[in-house]
């Protein structure tokens, strides 16, 4: 072995005796001093860093290192990384110096050893400030008695290995199919402990703080671009635990991690038109931001408040209105389902309102009207009297607009219901006959008015009429008087005679009350 560095020589001037500064102080000083004043220098211990340089000579398999040392250490050169002879550089001593035999130093796993405590140093400030980052999926992890997948072996840096329980995994792929890909975590726990460190990751936490904050710099009203991920579907309930349930909107991730909800209501103005019918899963849609719920991490979007959507709207309706059409035919009898009774507008919001039609769902889906006219012939007899919202009844076509997209239904025209009107129309006759006697008070509403008077509307289908003469004996003032009464007035009468003309029918007059007289 070579030696380079002749560092003993201050040891032997004081054993020769030629330091006279020192020698006559020398009886007065430890051992330990006099090493310390002619700074010998200590053997290396194993596992401490030194600083060297490397030595413009070696062997086929080391490098020699110059660390200050009465001799050179010796430098594996596989553990030199891109060192070359004349570099200085700090090494971690891989052998004990007691020896007599050469020390050994290692370059690269002192970069090792310092790249794994950056990597703890990062992981703590990581666990501490709550940040997001990402780490290597590296395989699965299995619980010992059933050999169920319990979670994922995941890689920080590729240095430091930690565990995503598989309750904290936020992904649709199976477990297994996540190894090797780089998914975000958050580090909720980062014990040190040598080789018994814990490292825990969650990659639910991520995601959620990832979605927070792309939630929290959205603003209401941008028009974005996604993919229809699902079709949503109502809860399970009673209601429906034996049948299909109705769709109530759809699913769009228009940003990684982040989708928001178009209920059905923002897709279509249509009631008939079902989500599926206008969007696919998979399809690439633009969407208005209708509303951002921070709070909870919530989107709603519209897709029909998207200009550009309204014309495929409404090509898509006219097809589907269209075929619906095509199957109908004018004249046939079909079973419908009543969806819904339409009340007339009045222009007094006080006045009583009456029915004037029903919404039909036919069998193919087709929403029809079915006009009160078409119900019954009679007055006494309402939309309500023969049907109620959810019922099934039979009904003939009796016009298609294709054009328009319009289906209007007759009721009455049915032989099956005929029977049906006419002894209801008997009922709530007698019944409300029953219920007219002169004297009694009522409240009711200007159905029309005619040369002779004003015809009132008391309810049940029942108009009374009230005679000219009994709103103003003034000759000269009826006919502007009479100007007053308009439709959809209310007015407070007294029924002054009922009267039966051998035909069935009842006929009533009425005066004016006489706080209006």
């Amino acid at each position: 072995m070579k030696n380079m560095n002749e560092t003993t020589a201050p040891v032997t001037v004081l054993a020769n005796g030629t330091n006279n500064e020192l020698e006559t102080g020398a009886s007065a000083l430890t051992f330990e001093q006099l090493l310390a004043a002619y700074d010998v220098p200590r053997p290396v211990a194993f596992g401490s860093v030194v600083k060297g340089t490397i030595l413009p000579y070696g062997d086929n398999g080391h490098f020699y290192v110059g660390i200050g040392q009465k001799s050179d250490a010796l430098l594996p050169k596989k553990d030199a990384g891109e060192l070359q002879p004349g570099d200085e550089a700090e090494f971690l001593v891989v052998s004990d110096g007691d020896s007599d035999e050469c020390v050994t130093l290692s370059f690269t796993r002192l970069q090792h050893a310092r790249e794994v405590e950056s990597a703890w140093a990062s992981l703590k400030q990581l666990e501490a400030s709550g940040d997001v980052t990402d780490v290597v999926i590296i395989g699965v992890e299995k619980r010992k008695d059933d050999d169920r997948i319990s979670g994922l072996k995941a890689s920080f840096r590729g240095l430091l290995k930690g565990f995503i329980p598989l309750s904290l995994v936020q992904s649709n792929q199976p477990a297994g199919e996540l190894v090797g890909s780089t998914v975000s975590v958050k580090v909720l726990k980062a014990e040190d402990k040598g080789r018994f460190s814990n490292i825990l990751f969650s990659n639910k936490g991520a995601s959620e703080a990832l979605v927070a904050t792309a939630i929290s710099s959205l603003e209401v009203g941008t028009i974005v671009t996604g993919t229809v991920t699902k079709i949503m579907l109502e809860k399970k309930d009673a209601r429906n635990e034996a049948g299909p349930r109705r769709e109530t909107g759809v699913l769009v991730e228009f940003l990684p991690g982040v989708s928001g909800f178009v209920h059905k209501s923002n897709i279509s103005d249509s009631r008939g038109v079902k989500p599926s019918e206008v969007l696919k899963v998979g399809q690439v849609v633009q969407v208005k931001i209708a509303n951002i719920d921070t709070e909870n991490q919530r989107v709603s979007l519209s897709y029909k408040d998207v200009e550009g959507n309204r014309e495929a709207i409404a090509s898509q309706q006219a097809d589907s209105i269209r075929n619906q059409l095509g199957s109908l035919v004018v004249g046939e009898k079909l079973t419908g389902r009543v969806k819904r009774v339409l009340l007339e507008r009045e222009s007094n919001p006080t006045a009583e309102k009456r029915e004037l039609g029903a919404i039909v769902v036919l069998p193919n889906g087709t929403e029809a009207f079915l006009h009160r006219n078409e119900c019954s012939d009679s007055r006494l007899v309402t939309i309500s009297h023969l049907m109620k919202v959810g019922d099934e009844i039979q009904v003939e076509v009796k016009y298609i607009d294709m054009e328009a997209g319009r289906v209007q239904l007759s009721y009455k025209k049915v032989a099956e219901n005929k029977e049906r009107i006419q002894s209801v129309a008997k009922d709530q006759q007698s019944s409300f006959r029953s219920t007219l006697k002169v004297g009694d008070a009522r409240k009711g509403t200007v159905a029309r008015t005619v040369a002779f008077g004003a015809f009132i509307r008391l309810g049940g289908g029942v108009e009374a009429l009230l005679h000219i003469s009994d709103i103003t004996s003034d000759r000269s003032r009826q006919e502007s008087e009479l100007a007053s009464y308009r439709a959809g007035n209310a007015v407070d009468v007294v029924i002054s005679k009922v009267e039966e003309d051998g035909k069935g029918h009842t006929k009533v007059w009425v005066t004016l009350a006489p706080e209006q007289a």
